[in-house]
Parts: structure tokens; C-alpha cells; sequence
């Protein structure tokens, strides 16, 4: 096997270890990296994960209220998806319900 072959190998059962390792500045194979756990490793990317997703809609909401108080206006409609919708009740057919 190659060693590009191994990295591969390595990235596609510790999928994590590589984000880790950067986030920490840990060399592959050293002393610390050893002695790290891939579970560890894992369920600290989803927290991650999680946690980044939920500061982001709590920004996104907390932009809608600040929005809500300058217009009054919640949520906005594009043109676009404006006429999409008239074009689809256009279109319906009553009978068919």
C-alpha cells in the first residue's frame, strides 16, 4: 500500500482525527496524538458541530427580531417566490380535491 494510500485508509475510519489535529496543532503519530481517543475526538467535533449550528440560528433569529422591531415585518417575501405561488393557485384545479 502506498502511503497516500494509508492517509486515505486512515481519514476514512478516523474521520475526525485530521480536524482535531489542526484544531490543537498535534502532529499525526506524536506522543499526544497516541495517546488521544478517537471516541473523545468524535463526540468533540458533533458538540462542534452542534454548537456552531445552534449559535448560528440564534444569530439568524436574533437578526429577525431586531428586523421585527425596525419594520414590523417578520418575514419577507421575494417577488419571485410571490409568483411562483400565484402561478401555482393558477393553476390549480378545484375538482381534483
Amino acid at each position: 500500500m502506498t502511503l497516500r494510500g494509508c492517509v486515505v485508509k486512515w481519514d476514512n475510519a478516523w474521520r475526525y482525527d485530521y480536524w482535531w489535529r489542526q484544531k490543537y496543532g498535534i502532529p499525526f503519530n506524536s506522543e499526544q496524538h497516541r495517546a488521544a481517543s478517537q471516541i473523545d475526538i468524535a463526540f468533540e467535533y458533533v458538540e462542534n458541530a452542534m454548537s456552531t449550528k445552534a449559535l448560528e440560528k440564534y444569530k439568524e433569529d436574533d437578526a429577525k427580531r431586531e428586523e421585527l422591531k425596525k419594520t414590523g415585518d417578520w418575514l419577507r417575501e421575494s417577488e419571485g417566490s410571490k409568483e411562483k405561488l400565484l402561478e401555482a393557485f393558477d393553476k390549480l384545479d378545484l375538482k381534483d380535491f
